[in-house]
């Protein structure tokens, strides 16, 4: 019974110390993006963001980032985001030294999601001055012209289905009335059943609940013969 619990406990204390460090982590990234987004002064730099589509739903997007160290200390440059309305950090692009210029890329993949447009923050963040420098940026997901192509893909398709699927209606209402009128009983007058008969039932001299559509059934006592009610 030893050999068999202890490794059950060590498995249960592994388990919580992983549960642990993950939360810690998460904790970590949560509270060290909110330190940085807590910059008090400009980053002298630009970004230029260009993307190139995967396929119809995937799009890959470049953020190219140019940052000047314009102090007198090393720069520890930062990328973070805002994800519903919580900044979190997202990695260390580099390490640039006093007035010096360092360029930086930065890849993001979107996928759609069933939104036309999406909007995600994100800054740059500069770490070993006085103060922290940072500049804001936003990556928009544009979706509309996929939606707008699909939309006539599925109107192409329905002008090509749509009188198809009317065709073989009729084909399949024509053939049924054919296999009615084939194998029809003879009935107990003339042209008693009819395709205009089965729409139409003549009424005149017969009481009314025969004019209703004949119904069978399977006889009680596990008989396997049939029996008509009219």
């Amino acid at each position: 019974m030893r050999t068999t619990a202890a490794p059950a406990f060590f498995l249960a204390v592994l388990l919580f110390c992983s549960i642990h460090l993950l939360f810690a982590a998460t904790t970590t990234q949560a509270d060290r993006g909110a330190q940085l987004a807590d910059f008090a002064a400009d980053l002298p730099s630009s970004v230029v963001i260009t993307n190139d589509t995967i396929d119809e739903t995937t799009v890959r997007y470049t953020a190219d980032i140019e940052v000047t160290d314009d102090g007198s200390q090393d720069w520890q440059v930062h990328l973070i985001s805002n994800e519903n309305g919580t900044w979190k950090y997202a990695r260390l692009l580099g390490v640039l030294q006093p007035q010096t210029t360092g360029r930086f890329s930065q890849v993001f993949e979107a996928k759609y999601s069933g939104q036309t447009s999406e909007t995600t923050q994100y800054a740059v963040v500069a770490e070993g001055d006085v103060v922290l420098h940072g500049r804001y940026f936003k990556l928009t997901e544009d979706w509309s012209g996929y939606e707008q192509d699909s939309r006539k893909s599925l109107a192409n398709a329905a002008v090509v289905f749509i009188p198809l699927a009317g065709v073989a209606i009729v084909f399949i209402i024509i053939m049924l009335a054919e296999w009615a009128y084939t194998s029809h009983s003879d009935g107990a007058y003339k042209e008693e059943y009819t395709v205009r008969t089965f729409f139409m039932p003549r009424l005149a001299g017969r009481p009314f609940w025969r004019g209703w559509p004949t119904f069978w059934c399977i006889r009680s006592h596990g008989s396997s013969s049939w029996r008509r009610w009219r």
